[in-house]
């Protein structure tokens, strides 16, 4: 039996993908990060996380960061509409 390494947790019939939790955790901490120096700085900030057709990584971390906003474009190709969200 082979599993596939990704950490974009788009593998059917599978809940989670080896290496998702530890990429939305790394994005998450990412989050924490910036979030503190936007308050302080009263700045937008943008995070850009890897996840080919998906968007779950940036999906779950904005969630568990309680994020204002989740523009997904990667699943269009269109950066210009993350740019007219923000």
């Amino acid at each position: 039996m082979g599993i596939p390494k990704t950490i974009d947790n788009d593998v059917t019939q599978t809940d989670f993908s080896i290496g998702f939790q530890t990429a939305v955790q790394i994005a998450t901490d990412a989050l924490d990060r910036l979030r503190s120096t936007a308050e302080s700085h009263h700045r937008v900030m943008v995070l850009e996380v890897m996840g080919r057709d998906a968007g779950w990584i940036a999906t779950y971390s904005g969630l568990a960061n309680g994020a204002d906003g989740n523009p997904d474009s990667g699943s269009t190709g269109d950066r210009g509409k993350t740019g007219e969200y923000v």
